[in-house]
């Protein structure tokens, strides 16, 4: 039987490590080190939610001493009210940071980008002091 979960995991990390090797030649930004946050372990990172906690599924630091939290959603997910909450409180960790978190809900495709292309997007919005959506 196949596992949706295992084979949603096996693309992001996929498009992930395509964007991590990639990322200097498109930003000043390099990344130091990223790891797949386990949920519910207790030393991942999380986020309180309402009624629960949200652990993103990728987690990383930039050689700038940023850290990044990445969502991946599958489309059919994109209104739910459960992402929406989570896209949410992620923003506004990011926001209350001072510049020093990045967070970015992704999808196989928005906007005519791929993966890759959604992530690079935060990061230069970020290098230019200001949120992506």
């Amino acid at each position: 039987m196949l596992d949706g979960n295992k084979i949603k995991h096996q693309f992001v990390q996929t498009e992930m490590e395509g964007f991590l090797r990639d990322i200097d030649a498109h930003t000043a930004t390099a990344v130091r080190f990223w790891l797949r946050n386990l949920a519910k372990h207790h030393r991942s990172f999380y986020l309180p939610l309402s009624h629960d906690s949200f652990y993103p599924d990728f987690v990383g630091e930039l050689t700038d001493g940023r850290l990044f939290a990445v969502e991946y959603k599958c489309e059919h997910l994109r209104n739910a009210k459960d992402t929406l909450e989570k896209d949410a409180i992620s923003r506004l960790w990011a926001a209350k940071s001072s510049g020093k978190c990045l967070y970015a809900t992704v999808y196989k495709s928005d906007g005519g980008l791929d993966v890759k292309g959604q992530l690079d997007l935060v990061v230069r919005a970020a290098n230019r002091g200001r949120s992506v959506r």
